[in-house]
């Protein structure tokens, strides 16, 4: 088990090199890598010098036994009774001595050999019993996860807000608090609500756990405390940093998980998946302005424009944006109410982005982005802002009211202070709320929206246009 061990964590060291070869090539890596697969090599050479000496000694023990100290007692057995002249040996001819000589050595060799096949299994058994254990290992990691943040939820168990996950059609917060696994609090009393087609833009301090609420959505972390209410979880999609493209053609990238049995019984057809491409500008449709396509690739220098039933090596010929391309047109085939964007569009162009924001608009998607760039505070209704301290503090800011400016520091840092940053909002978007009231627009507001609440702040929910506010 030790040898298949130190194996794989050389394989894992010569996989990681090759996956970031051009990365490392950039920064002039070399030599550390160098050094880094030295010494996971040096640690197996080690171990295997060890295991052979150990092996060798064995071997050769188990060999002169065998063959020598036990041929030789066997002979001296077989040859006693001839020597000592028993009456059964002084009445055979010498011929009939040769005879039984011949057939015991005989025997004698079969089960010399039996034995050393013995041995030779034993050594077999002990190799298939350190395989046997790295496959359980791993059957058991894959199956059980080790337990986390136990203290933090039995102590929320016996509080005001236990954990528990809720079905709804919105996305729902209630005195939600977030844990690191390993009981780093992140974010504290979280308490909104989003509605189908608003946009929300999440902000923070790098590691302040901006991505880590959407992990406990997708239940990767464990809920420590508060009530979540959500929709089923096909509704909710994810767009992380790092894209992954999986093996198959074309189609099966922006169909993935679904295959084309799947499209045939949802009566999906190869024109939607066409469409998509167009929306997330990497089809590979000649453009009529200029000619060219979004998505070709240059072979034996002639042009070629991959067919939905071509199968390439996507991970290599891709570029970086291009796969946030596809991603995104895997987003429009799948429609799901809320999509989360885990700063998914730093390889794309801004004229893009704009385009691909303003398609999830369209699709009226419920949009949780995860980004340091001010520039997007422009799509979004409202803008999230973990600070990112010890307390877990939190605000919610109209992003009408921050945009170009990076909040940072600037926002207060929880409490009462907080508490009256999220009062003023509510009654600020609350006075814009009686207004359309008093004319005639609904409390909800014309296309779904946000509620809020401070820690000791009130209660409210902004509609679709950030003026849209009403207590509940």
């Amino acid at each position: 088990a030790q040898e298949q061990h130190l194996e794989g964590e050389l394989r894992g060291a010569h996989s990681k090199l090759i996956a970031n070869c051009e990365q490392i090539a950039f920064l002039g890596g070399e030599g550390p890598e160098k050094r880094v697969l030295n010494a996971k090599l040096s640690q197996l050479l080690q171990h295997l010098q060890k295991t052979t000496a150990l092996n060798f000694n064995s071997e050769t023990v188990r060999q002169y036994l065998n063959k020598y100290f036990v041929t030789v007692i066997g002979l001296i057995l077989v040859a006693r009774p001839v020597a000592i002249g028993t009456p059964e040996m002084a009445a055979k001819s010498p011929e009939e001595l040769s005879q039984y000589f011949t057939s015991t050595w005989r025997n004698m060799e079969a089960i010399s050999t039996s034995i050393q096949d013995l041995f030779e299994l034993t050594n077999r058994i002990g190799r298939l019993s350190g395989f046997s254990s790295r496959v359980w290992q791993l059957m058991c990691g894959l199956q059980l996860r080790p337990p986390v943040l136990n203290k933090e939820i039995d102590q929320a168990m016996k509080g005001p807000a236990p954990p528990v996950f809720k079905q709804g059609e919105d996305l729902k917060f209630e005195n939600v608090t977030v844990f690191r696994p390993d009981g780093q609090l992140l974010v504290a009393n979280l308490n909104f609500e989003v509605k189908k087609g608003s946009r929300v833009l999440v902000t923070g301090t790098n590691g302040c756990g901006k991505s880590s609420l959407f992990r406990v959505i997708r239940k990767l972390w464990p809920l420590v405390s508060g009530t979540i209410t959500m929709p089923e979880d096909r509704n909710i999609y994810f767009l992380t940093q790092v894209n992954f493209v999986p093996v198959g053609t074309l189609r099966d990238i922006i169909t993935y998980p679904h295959t084309r049995a799947d499209m045939a019984e949802n009566n999906r057809t190869d024109q939607e998946v066409r469409e998509c491409l167009r929306w997330a500008h990497c089809s590979p449709e000649v453009r009529a302005e200029d000619g060219r396509a979004d998505l070709e690739f240059m072979e034996d220098g002639k042009i070629f424009r991959p067919e939905l039933d071509d199968e390439r090596d996507w991970v290599k010929d891709l570029s970086p944006g291009q796969k946030q391309k596809l991603a995104f047109a895997r987003l429009f085939y799948h429609k799901p109410s809320f999509v989360v964007l885990d700063e998914c569009t730093n390889g794309i162009s801004p004229d893009v982005e704009r385009s691909l924001y303003e398609r999830c608009t369209t699709m009226n998607l419920g949009v949780f982005s995860i980004s340091h760039k001010i520039e997007l505070k422009e799509f979004h209704d409202f803008e999230l802002h973990y600070r990112g301290d010890v307390s877990g503090s939190w605000e919610l800011l109209r992003c009408a009211d921050t945009k170009g400016v990076y909040v940072g520091s600037k926002i207060s840092t929880g409490g009462k202070a907080q508490a009256r940053a999220t009062s003023e909002l509510t009654e600020e978007m609350l006075n814009g709320a009686e207004a359309q009231h008093a004319n005639g627009v609904n409390e909800e507001g014309p296309g779904g929206g946000v509620s809020v609440r401070g820690e000791q702040g009130g209660i409210g929910s902004v509609g679709g246009k950030p003026e849209a506010l009403a207590l509940a």
